[in-house]
């Protein structure tokens, strides 16, 4: 695993804020307890499934003394949940008095769009940031290869996300960002 030395955190992992670090699943216990040396209070997992790594992700949070929530996002990839579904993660986030991770299995998609409105909502970061932020870390192949089956399933819940938070923005921000639209 390598380690990022500016941050003192595996390549994976990414800051945030100073209260949310986003990143992929927690699969090892060495590393969820590295990451409590890390003032990381309380993870967030994203994932709707059921296999084994779930509940021991569970167990070892609670064996170091994490707080573990499972915020289930939809497993259809195709369309961004209601409001309130994030709502409840920001709020999460926004009480947990140390640092919160948050993921899914890979980090990319459904913690990109939580992530994506945790931006908007509380950082009030400007929509190119948090647009590029989310092409760089979960949704590289709108650019890098468009055509492609991935691409074309991955610009369904994009634009979703777009139609909802940016509605009368989408054109300017696929000229700005330079993505092809079809």
């Amino acid at each position: 695993m390598k380690i990022n030395p500016k941050t003192n955190l595996p390549n994976y992992m990414h800051i945030v804020d100073d209260k949310l670090i986003r990143g992929k699943a927690l699969t090892s216990p060495l590393i969820i307890y590295k990451i409590k040396r890390q003032n990381i209070t309380q993870i967030i997992d994203l994932r709707n499934t059921s296999t084994i790594k779930r509940p021991l992700e569970k167990f070892f949070c609670k064996l170091f003394g994490i707080k573990y929530v499972n915020c289930k996002y939809p497993h259809r990839l195709n369309y961004v949940p209601d409001i309130d579904f994030f709502n409840r993660i920001n709020t999460l986030i926004r009480n947990n008095n140390g640092k919160t991770y948050i993921h899914c299995e890979y980090g990319k998609r459904r913690t990109g769009i939580s992530v994506a409105i945790y931006e908007q909502q509380y950082l009030k970061k400007d929509k190119y940031s948090i647009i590029q932020n989310m092409l760089d870390l979960g949704y590289k192949e709108l650019k890098s290869n468009p055509k492609s089956s991935k691409a074309v399933r991955l610009k369904t819940i994009f634009n979703d996300f777009l139609n909802k938070y940016y509605p009368n923005e989408i054109t300017e921000i696929y000229k700005k960002l330079n993505l092809p639209k079809n």
